[in-house]
């Protein structure tokens, strides 16, 4: 019996490489990105619309599906979950919630799908994740200008309303190790 081999099956030259792999430095890059269409298509009986938003390290792909009113919101809006935020503009990641509103207030969609958790009605998730942004980054830039440690700050408890949240000490310790000495450098005297 022939033991499985522990290197994944070679990839035909002609299949497309993913998006999500073609940011990946190891994959090589065998596929051109096809563009995506432009305003809503009309796929079976939905009228669908792909959004690029790039709020986050690369551009997150909103799908709005207008016949349903459901909005396929990825990595951009989070409900009753620690955001997972490594490698991020923040205030990129602000304006793309703000975006997501105006559609939402525009009647583009009832319902979001985030790539974590639960659907959510209405504003709700867009803002908790907002509120979230804007705490974290009031914290780090408050306790880096008051020269609080690393290891201290990640002792420091939340605010009561975060408490709950899933995935809160994964997460809020891996951004806070990501991203902080950034708002350290920052708070820096320039010499």
């Amino acid at each position: 019996m022939e033991r499985p081999s522990s290197q994944p099956a070679a990839r035909p030259a002609s299949a497309p490489v993913p998006a999500w792999l073609r940011r990946d430095p190891r994959v090589l890059r065998t596929a051109s990105p096809q563009p995506l269409p432009k305003g809503p298509q009309t796929v079976g009986e939905h009228r669908l619309e792909w959004l690029p938003l790039a709020g986050r390290p690369h551009e997150d792909l909103v799908l709005i599906d207008h016949t349903s009113g459901v909005a396929f919101v990825g990595d951009l809006v989070y409900a009753d979950r620690v955001p997972t935020a490594r490698d991020v503009s923040f205030d990129h990641w602000l304006k793309c919630l703000d975006r997501l509103e105006s559609l939402y207030n525009a009647g583009c969609f009832r319902w979001m799908v985030p790539s974590q958790g639960q659907a959510i009605e209405g504003l709700q998730g867009i803002a908790q994740t907002r509120d979230w942004i804007l705490w974290l980054t009031q914290h780090m830039r408050r306790h880096a200008q008051l020269g609080t440690p690393l290891q201290t700050l990640l002792g420091l408890p939340v605010p009561p309303r975060f408490a709950h949240w899933a995935a809160l000490s994964t997460e809020l310790h891996r951004t806070l190790v990501q991203c902080y000495p950034l708002y350290e450098a920052q708070a820096l005297p320039t010499l």
